[in-house]
């Protein structure tokens, strides 16, 4: 079932990519009543989930809805209103911030950035592995399919093939769990579709945990096991699985704001039909929302 303001979701069968793992497998990373904000006051409600191995979680929410203040506080990054975040020994999260801050002007290879990767992830709990560093990092390249691109200079890549050499990065550590800011931010459709299989696959493949933010619903929900939807405005944090949250009207909304706007001709013979984007888990899922509930109050 689906949750709402913190109240933990059932397990509620859902169609998706894979079935992902059982019930007994421990969590990853739990928020257990969680309220973010800053200042002392929260900008959510409390909220609770779990992300096990080998699963696919989507958290999405218009810009200010509160999903980066979340994330942030999730990672660590930002100290907690109330409740808590379980999270894996260090170096069992991989994380690809939305933004990079390094020099275009160094002349850093892609092999070399992905290498980098190796002392992020070390620790005392996850030593460093005998395999050699350079052999690591082009088997990581070679995982999302950019091998070719090892001695390239990184700045001169496309931002897609940047994206990839960021995802070996994240994974030449062998992370439990990763986590990816809008990976997908600057990909034209193809690139983000590509990106988007190649995360899918990783889990699959690695059952390696994934938490994606995505700007890109449509395309995100394709891939996506469960969803964490968030909207400050309307004092909303829905959790639950795909097929469930998908038909959600805040989620719907989403959706709908993303759909390509058609200009409108006058009825004839020749008149176009327009197709809109539709949501996995049901013939019906292309139906227009039901704005009439306050969005994330059902």
């Amino acid at each position: 079932m689906t949750s709402e303001h913190g109240r933990p979701a059932g397990p509620g069968p859902g169609p998706g990519p894979s079935p992902g793992p059982s019930p007994p497998c421990e969590a990853l990373l739990a928020a257990v009543d969680l309220a973010v904000g800053y200042g002392g006051k929260a900008i959510l409600p409390p909220v609770t989930f779990e992300i096990r191995p080998g699963e696919l979680w989507l958290l999405v929410g218009r810009n200010g809805s509160g999903k980066s203040t979340l994330l942030r506080t999730l990672m660590g990054l930002s100290s907690p209103i109330s409740g808590g975040v379980r999270r894996p020994p260090q170096g069992g999260i991989a994380f690809i911030p939305q933004r990079q801050n390094r020099d275009p002007a160094l002349p850093l290879r892609a092999v070399d950035l992905v290498e980098e990767g190796l002392e992020s992830g070390r620790s005392f709990l996850r030593p460093l592995r005998a395999k050699p560093a350079r052999t690591a990092a082009l088997a990581a390249l070679d995982r999302v399919d950019a091998a070719p691109l090892a001695l390239k200079p990184f700045r001169d890549l496309s931002e897609g093939q940047k994206q990839r050499v960021l995802m070996a990065r994240a994974l030449v550590s062998e992370p439990l769990l990763f986590v990816a800011d809008e990976p997908t931010a600057a990909m034209d459709l193809q690139a983000e579709r590509e990106a988007l299989d190649l995360l899918a696959r990783l889990r699959r493949d690695a059952g390696t945990a994934v938490l994606l933010v995505s700007h890109h619903v449509p395309s995100a929900l394709a891939v996506a096991d469960s969803l964490i939807v968030v909207d400050a405005e309307a004092q909303a944090v829905i959790v639950g699985p795909r097929a469930e949250v998908a038909r959600h009207p805040l989620v719907r909304r989403l959706v709908a704001a993303e759909q390509p706007q058609i200009p409108e001709k006058p009825p004839g013979p020749e008149s176009d039909v327009a197709c809109g984007l539709s949501l996995p888990g049901g013939p019906d899922s292309g139906a227009a929302a039901d704005d009439s509930s306050p969005g994330g109050h059902l």
